[in-house]
This record gives C-alpha cells, structure tokens and sequence, in this order.
C-alpha cells in the first residue's frame, strides 16, 4: 500500500532472486505482491536489467529519467562488473521496496533562473514472515568472507580465489522472522559459475577422527599415501605442479555442537552432496560456517564456486 500522500512511479519489490515491478502508484493505492524468490536468473541478468528492461527511449526526457534510475540501481546494487549479483546491497538482508518520484529531495536555489531535473528514490527495508518447510538457495543464501590466512585471496562475483592458506566464509539466509529447524543442507563445489542444486545428492560424512587435520594448523602435509589426503599425486610430465590449478580445495565445517572444524572427503567437481547430520553444523538462523583449504604449493593457486541449498522448518 502507497501509504504516503504523494504518487509514486516504478515502485517494486525486490527479495532473494525474485523481483516483483508495480509501476505506478497513487496515494493510498495498494497492489498485491505475489513473485518467485527462487526465480532462476539463466541469463545473469543484473538487478537494473530487471526493473527496466533494456529499453531505449527516443524522448529526450525520458531516456534522461530511465538512465539515471538505471545507474543509481547498478550502483546500489554491485556495480558495472560482469556478474554482479542480482540483489547486492540495495536489499540487505531482506526483502525491500523501491519507488521513484520526479523531481530532487532538497530544493536549490542557485539565485538565478535554471533547468532542475531530479529523481528520488525511496528504498524501504521490509519484512518477510516464513513458517512451514522452506528451502533457501541461490541468492536466498547470503554470504561473507570473515577470515582468510592465504597471501592471494580474494571473492569475485562467481566465486572465490584462494592461494595456499585458508578462507573461512559465513553463509546464512536472507532475513525472515522465525526460528529455523534445519533438515538438509547440500553442497557443490565448481570451478565456473555454480549450478543450482535441485536437492539430490551423494550422502557425504567427514574424514574419520584420525584423518582429521590439526584444528589450528590445518595446512599441516598429511601423509600423501593415504587416500583422500588433500595432495595431488605427482605428475611426471609436471613435477613442480604447475597445473595444480585444475584442483579443487578442501572443505570443512564448523561443527557447532563440538566447537571444531571438522573436514570431509574431497568433494568431485559439479557433484551435488548432501551433509550427513546437517544439525550439527546450522543454527536455529540457518547460518553455517565454511572453511576452505588450500594445501598445495606456494605458486599454486585455486579458482572455484560453492553452490549451497539449505532445507528446513521455520517455526
């Protein structure tokens, strides 16, 4: 409901991947908002893409208008780089509603006779109730790097770039009320943009006790003959490991119930996996605590993507 006395244009709802544009609204008008949140975004198209299309008005006026709104909502919500997420900052971590009026907030008098163009834009934080059996993936799933102990590291737009060290990431769902029972969480690990998960996998159980690596040393060189030891067999063609890159990190949760990090077997390219005991690693906000591992030499480097797909109940 436009609950304000003045009319608002372009005004929409924009929560997880799903966007919802109401266009126009008069003062006390209201409009029903009904929209996927899971929407799937095959073509990566970035937020302003969706608000407005790629239109180009012949109107002098109003190409000036559909620009400068574009560009506002590109920069709020990423930036011009290829890939940027749909969302990024200009929805936080719930659901928000924009609008547009005409014309500037402040009223600029430059004492002598001028043209004044303007918009405003009206950025509304909401909220979202959720109850019964969920499920949240793609941009329903946020996240951010906390800790990374490598020289060369860094998040790009589709994923993330790590030398030798660790990167230790915090993934929780956007914003809703309620308490979260989690009955599922299935990961994927790539080296290109991650796929989404559809909720199938292969049942995936950490290293036994023994095989766990140091909990404050966790580059520590485990015994290369053992199976499933993080180190790549040597290669006689290239025995400095020049193509390590190929290689995927090790991955580890934070096992809240423990209070350690416990790593799993190394996870194959593409393949969907889906956590045993899922309980001990999400709290009752949906949020869980990643650490990726890169154990192979100093000049070696790893590119890749983690797709996540948390299911639960929301009481």
């Amino acid at each position: 409901t436009n609950a304000s006395d003045m009319p608002l244009d372009h005004v929409s709802v924009v929560y997880g991947n799903g966007v919802q544009v109401l266009s126009a609204m008069a003062p006390g008008e209201t409009r029903p908002v009904d929209f996927d949140v899971n929407f799937a975004n095959a073509f990566s198209q970035q937020l302003s893409e969706r608000l407005f299309g790629q239109s180009r008005p012949q109107d002098a006026e109003a190409a000036r208008t559909l620009y400068t709104r574009r560009a506002v909502i590109q920069q709020l919500s990423g930036g011009w780089e290829a890939g940027s997420k749909l969302s990024g900052t200009v929805s936080g971590e719930g659901p928000v509603i924009l609008a547009w009026r005409s014309g500037g907030t402040l009223d600029i008098d430059v004492g002598t006779r001028v043209d004044k163009v303007g918009d405003t834009l009206y950025v509304l934080p909401a909220r979202a109730t959720v109850a019964g059996a969920v499920v949240f993936a793609g941009d329903l799933l946020r996240h951010s790097v906390v800790e990374t102990s490598a020289l060369e590291s860094f998040e790009e737009p589709g994923g993330f770039y790590l030398g030798r060290g660790t990167m230790t990431v915090d993934y929780r769902p956007v914003g809703f009320e309620g308490e979260f029972e989690v009955t599922g969480l299935a990961l994927s690990l790539a080296q290109d943009r991650a796929r989404p998960l559809v909720g199938e996998g292969e049942p995936l159980a950490p290293l036994p006790e023994a095989a766990q690596p140091d909990q404050e040393d966790p580059l520590a060189e485990p015994d290369p003959t053992e199976p499933g030891s993080g180190q790549p067999p040597e290669d006689p063609l290239d025995p400095e490991g020049a193509f390590e890159e190929a290689e995927l990190p090790r991955l580890q949760l934070f096992d809240r119930v423990a209070g350690r990090w416990l790593e799993f077997e190394p996870l194959t390219r593409f393949k969907a996996y889906r956590i045993a005991g899922p309980e001990r690693y999400v709290d009752a906000s949906g949020g869980f605590r990643v650490r990726f591992v890169n154990r192979f030499g100093e000049q070696s480097s790893v590119y890749f993507s983690l797709q996540t797909r948390l299911e639960g109940t929301v009481r």
